[in-house]
């Protein structure tokens, strides 16, 4: 699994090439420079509210930590680092959340069971509220003259791909897929080998099942969750106007839900190399006539990237000095 891993690397960094020699890097180079401090600025403002968003949004689906202050600031610190190891691992956006539940468990005595249906919990709210999204900035796409109609035709059936497949990963946990496949394993050799694992699999379940079937705090975790993706939208607003060549916040609604959906879609493409820059220059050509200008986008994306990484494995440093709890006396 991990060679597949380490093709797609190479693959995606063979058309990121492709790209780079293909692209004007002293125009790039002179449009980050028109950005600016100040420019750079604003962009890690609203990566660090994107994060809030989807901090706050991994809090909501917890029932043991409360909606305060404090386990905010912890909740952060410990998906920066789940965040970060996500981005360097090969392993499709999921290599981070073992830590977190790790560093959960072994710190604040929250148990594998609620950590592991929160993340999967979060996961859902932030793909359907990337769903909707998408949907909102498919609209403009669809009545846009600068596109081809192959361009629509293609973008409109990994949308509705992308789509189904949402639909189902929801359906799998509202109906308790884990409990069904219990029940139906019943007492076989193999269920009783596996009998441990599947109470653990029913138990998340129930946690999911609650949580879906309780309106309020699926509406709240929807909205939250939805927060973060406007703000994506901002920062390219604001960056094209540092870039002087400023766009429509419409058409800058366009660009970033075309480049969520592709960056989705190509989730098993390591840190998603060569397909987001592709998908910016495309939709950066599109929009404004110039490739470079969303080749621009990409790198200074790929900075405030690697400035996650970089302080979350600062972050997980620093929690390798501080004492973990012991376990809890069992009864």
């Amino acid at each position: 699994m991990k060679y597949i891993k380490f093709l797609f690397l190479g693959l995606g960094f063979a058309l990121l090439s492709l790209i780079l020699r293909q692209t004007n890097l002293k125009e790039v180079w002179q449009h980050i420079t028109l950005v600016g401090w100040l420019g750079m600025t604003i962009v890690i403002i609203f990566y660090f509210l994107e994060f809030l968003s989807d901090i706050c949004t991994w809090q909501l689906t917890f029932n043991s930590i409360p909606m305060t202050l404090k386990w905010t600031s912890r909740l952060f610190l410990i998906y920066m680092v789940g965040a970060a190891f996500n981005r360097v691992t090969p392993l499709a956006s999921l290599g981070g959340e073992g830590f977190k539940a790790v560093m959960l468990k072994t710190h604040y005595q929250i148990g594998y069971q609620e950590t592991s249906a929160s993340i999967i919990l979060t996961k859902t709210l932030n793909t359907l509220s990337l769903l909707i999204f998408v949907a909102i900035g498919f609209f403009p796409l669809l009545i846009s003259k600068q596109f081809s109609a192959s361009f629509k035709t293609v973008t409109a059936v990994s949308f509705a791909v992308f789509a189904c497949c949402i639909v189902i990963f929801f359906l799998v946990q509202r109906f308790r897929l884990a409990s069904w496949m219990a029940d139906r394993l019943g007492h076989s050799p193999l269920g009783d080998r596996l009998v441990r694992l599947l109470s653990h699999l029913c138990s998340v379940d129930d946690l999911l099942v609650e949580f879906y079937t309780n309106p309020s705090r699926m509406r709240n975790g929807l909205i939250v969750g939805f927060l973060n993706w406007p703000l994506g939208v901002l920062e390219i607003y604001f960056l094209m106007q540092f870039l002087r060549h400023p766009i429509s916040f419409t058409d800058a609604w366009l660009l970033d839900s075309v480049a969520q959906l592709v960056r989705a879609g190509t989730f098993f493409i390591p840190a998603n190399i060569g397909t987001l820059e592709g998908s910016l220059v495309v939709l950066g050509a599109g929009i404004t006539g110039s490739p470079t200008l969303g080749l621009t986008i990409s790198v200074i994306r790929r900075f405030k990237d690697l400035l996650g990484i970089l302080v979350g494995l600062l972050i997980w440093w620093l929690f390798s000095f501080k004492p973990t709890l012991p376990e809890p006396p069992t009864k």
